[in-house]
């Protein structure tokens, strides 16, 4: 496939379940509140993912984070740096990770659909190709043999030259006279 492997798409699996789990493993050792919010950034980063292009979803990511990071540093909200810090990554995290599974499983399904017409025309490619190396073959195959004829039939000091399109020249340097 075009760029993509099985492989590639299975880590990004992995990926996209270990690392949320992660976050809430270790949201879990913080306030009920903190947890909840990790938990529901990281649904709004999975549902934004998979629902809106990745351009879009790149200035989500942006623009949130922007004002997540003001509104926790500069309020006066009394969670510690871990806290916000877990808060501020999970959305980011929860959306980068199904935005890359989807581009994934879509850019799969194109390369599954287009697989065939692709088989189809590297076929007609190569059979195209071969047309015409034995095109070219069969007239390099003629040309040496009316040179090897010609070559027969000329005199010692006459030279041949190949012109083109079956064209050759006899370059001699005796004069006409002296044959006859």
């Amino acid at each position: 496939m075009n760029n993509i492997s099985r492989k590639g798409l299975e880590l990004k699996a992995i990926f996209a379940l270990v690392l949320p789990s992660l976050l809430l493993a270790v949201a879990s050792n913080f306030s009920r509140n903190i947890f909840l919010g990790v938990m529901m950034l990281l649904i709004l980063g999975a549902v934004i993912g998979l629902s809106v292009p990745t351009i879009v979803s790149t200035w989500l990511i942006l623009i949130l984070t922007v004002l997540g990071l003001s509104s926790l540093t500069l309020g006066d909200v009394a969670i510690d740096f871990y806290g916000k810090t877990l808060l501020l990554v999970s959305f980011p995290l929860g959306t980068y990770l199904t935005s890359q599974i989807k581009e994934c499983i879509f850019r799969w399904e194109i390369c599954k659909k287009n697989q065939s017409s692709a088989s189809n025309i590297t076929t007609k490619i190569l059979n195209c190709k071969r047309h015409i190396i034995r095109r070219s073959y069969i007239k390099r195959l003629r040309r040496f043999q009316i040179a090897r004829v010609l070559k027969k039939s000329r005199l010692v000091d006459e030279n041949l030259c190949y012109r083109r399109n079956g064209q050759f020249l006899i370059i001699s340097n005796t004069s006409a006279s002296a044959h006859f």
